[in-house]
Order: structure tokens, then sequence, then C-alpha cells
């Protein structure tokens, strides 16, 4: 799997997805699905993991990820707040389950939700204001298998506060923003690596040389 033209033209993709869903009880209008999760099952079942895969629907839902193999980072419902550094990540290595979450508007549904990503973790580096950032390699990222950077953690505003004097609240008049945290919920290891020597080798010098910091385990033999 690696395009949402590969996934629509893969029978059996469409096969285990179309099960998956019925059992979710989830009704998915976009034609292509988020396929971040089924990326993370295949390259666990192809390392012989299969047993971490989340059973039945679950395995399509990228928070369930953070439940699998052994914790390296947890902050499961943004219980640390907005004040993680890059150094709370320092065990991550190249190949660890990483769920990330963010927040989004619904136009159709006129409401906010908190949405989640699985991928694997390829390194930290910093945006062009010196924020910590993580970079991923995963699946359904701009549609293909890619290596993406994300906030290590996300502030989306979601509304403002009405004025002292009961005016309704807007970006415009000075309101105070509401804010939700967002960003990376966790990151996993299981026992046998996702990646073989060479991609993580491959990775962590695509890493450093896009200006990024990175690591890799040691005794990854797959």
């Amino acid at each position: 799997l690696s395009t949402s033209e590969q996934i629509e033209s893969d029978a059996d993709f469409k096969t285990w997805w179309a099960s998956a869903v019925k059992q979710s009880k989830v009704s998915y209008d976009d034609p292509v699905p988020p396929w971040c999760a089924a990326f993370i099952a295949d390259l666990l079942i192809e390392a012989g993991q299969g047993e971490e895969v989340p059973e039945g629907w679950g395995a399509i839902r990228a928070r369930n990820y953070s439940q699998i193999g052994t914790n390296v980072f947890d902050n499961v419902g943004m219980v640390l707040g907005s004040n993680v550094q890059q150094e709370q990540l320092s065990d991550a290595r190249v190949g660890d389950v990483v769920v990330k979450g963010k927040w989004f508007y619904s136009k159709k549904d006129k409401a906010w939700s908190y949405q989640q990503h699985v991928g694997l973790f390829a390194g930290f580096t910093q945006d062009a204001d010196g924020n910590d950032m993580i970079m991923v390699i995963g699946g359904n990222q701009a549609d293909q298998v890619k290596i993406s950077t994300y906030p290590i953690i996300e502030q989306t505003v979601v509304g403002y506060k009405n004025l002292a004097d009961g005016t309704k609240g807007t970006k415009d008049n000075g309101a105070q923003p509401i804010t939700r945290n967002g960003g990376v919920e966790s990151i996993r290891r299981v026992s046998v690596p996702l990646l073989n020597p060479a991609e993580a080798e491959a990775i962590s010098t695509l890493i450093v040389a896009r200006g990024g910091e990175t690591e890799i385990l040691e005794e990854s033999t797959r």
C-alpha cells in the first residue's frame, strides 16, 4: 500500500476494509479510506507481529496503536498539557510507532472533532520559530507513504471567549482564544523492528541530511 490509487485497485484490501468498517458501524463518505493505520497493520504482519494488530475494526483506527508493544512515551489524553519538549521523547528510535492527534472543524457537522494519525518515528527537527517538531514516516500522508513533519504539541483555536460587555468574541475584536491541545500522544515499540537495518539506516541518513536528529536501535536485526 502506497497510494489511494493502489488501495482502490487492491481487491484484498477493499474486502478487508469493508469488513472492518461494517464491524465498526461507522460510515465513511470518502471513497478513499484514512489508511494510515492499515499501513502500520501491514508492517506489523510483515514483521511477524500480527498479534499486535488491534482486533477487528480496531485495526483501522489510529488511536488503538497507542496500546501496542511497550511504552516509550505516553501523553494519551494530553495529560501532560502543552509543555512537552523534545527531550521527553528522547528514547524514541527510528521505526517506533507514533500516534498523534489534531483538532479539526467539520463544516458539514458544524462541530470540532479530534482525529488521530499513526506512523513510524523518523527523527526530530525544529520549525523556523525554533519549535520542536517530530518527523514521521507513514501512510496516508498527502495520500502517500512519505516523511512528514508535525508539531510535538499542536494547539488549535476552537473558539473565542465573549468580551466583558457580553459581545461575542471573535479573532478580530481582541477576544481571548479558546485552545485545545493536540500533538504526539504516544510512542510505542514492538519486539521486532518494523524496519530492517538498511531501511532504518537510510531513513536516519535522510533525516540528518534534512538537518534533523535521530537514532536507530542497535539491536535492529529484521
